[in-house]
């Protein structure tokens, strides 16, 4: 934990200005470049928050896009039995350690990692042991979890309690509830899945930063560093330009492993399942009214392949003007 702490506390310069200018991009992503789901009679907008799970200062992100989307539902890549434990562990947090973390400032990547401090990830994780140890949860967390999490400075399911956390304080005057829906989460990802993965992001970063993150300690940094690249380098590296794709489905579906023409297979379906899933909370087939306006939370793959997807010619879908909520 000492040596964490001491690195954390010299980043890479480099790393800490990348990621505050793309967490401002992505927040602006957020707000100002939904998704529009068209209907015959109706039209929703999706407004997509790509995050990494267990970051630290999510909550700070949900709360810089919450009041300028105003969503009538909130959409998580996880499982549907999931949500309620989610605002019951909201609700048991520590009193002024929520509005702490939503107040985490995300001009800087050191600022944000020194705002919560090991006292406040005690009494985070706490209170999700206080609710899974009642029997009231689904959501198994392991010790193998809380030392990763607490390693790497994490806040286990950091944004899925946020968003719980400001969907309870309830909406605008008149206004219905703020529904959380859940989308469904993958379990097919393996550790050389995630191996890949940290090669992917060193690939399409800028190469200074490349360089300034390889000489830095990896396990960490890599773990900051896809939330340092911009929209357009993670497409390159999760769905990449359209040669390049079908490159690498081809690649894959003559892959001699089985393993990997699977996972190929599995993950089309999945992000075909979110977006059936967002259709039906927009049309009130799912949570039993419709709505204008949708904030999905999820990780960068499955917000970059559902926006793919979504805005695929043959889709009753496109992309808004700067500005439009539908």
């Amino acid at each position: 934990m000492n040596k964490t702490e001491e690195l954390c506390g010299r980043l890479p310069k480099l790393l800490d200005h990348e990621w505050a200018e793309a967490t401002a991009h992505r927040i602006q992503d957020c707000v100002s470049q939904p998704v529009l789901l068209t209907s015959p009679t109706h039209t929703t907008s999706i407004h997509i928050l790509m995050v990494k799970h267990d970051d630290c200062y999510n909550p700070a992100l949900v709360a810089a896009v919450w009041d300028r989307v105003q969503p009538d539902a909130v959409a998580l890549d996880v499982q549907p039995q999931y949500p309620k434990s989610f605002t019951r562990m909201a609700k048991a947090m520590y009193p002024g350690l929520m509005d702490k973390l939503l107040s985490t400032p995300l001009t800087s990547l050191s600022g944000a990692l020194d705002h919560a401090d090991d006292f406040d990830r005690l009494r985070w994780h706490h209170a999700l042991l206080q609710v899974v140890g009642q029997g009231a949860s689904p959501i198994l967390i392991s010790q193998a979890a809380l030392f990763n999490v607490f390693a790497n400075r994490d806040l286990h399911l950091t944004e899925a309690i946020a968003v719980a956390h400001l969907a309870v304080q309830g909406p605008a005057a008149g206004a219905d509830a703020i529904m959380l829906q859940a989308l469904g989460e993958d379990d097919f990802w393996t550790d050389e899945d995630s191996a890949a993965y940290r090669r992917t992001l060193l690939q399409v970063a800028d190469p200074k930063l490349r360089s300034a993150v390889s000489t830095w300690l990896q396990r960490f940094v890599l773990s900051r560093l896809e939330q340092a690249l911009s929209r357009q380098q993670l497409e390159e590296s999760f769905v990449s330009a359209a040669a390049g794709r079908v490159a690498h489905e081809a690649h894959c579906i003559a892959h001699s492993e089985p393993r990997v023409r699977e996972h190929l297979r599995l993950q089309g379906l999945q992000t075909a399942h979110h977006l059936a899933r967002l259709r039906d909370i927009a049309s009130g087939r799912l949570g039993g009214r419709r709505c204008n306006r949708i904030l999905a939370v999820m990780s960068a793959e499955h917000a970059l392949r559902l926006r793919r997807l979504a805005e695929a010619p043959g889709e009753a879908v496109g992309p808004a003007l700067v500005g439009g909520t539908g």
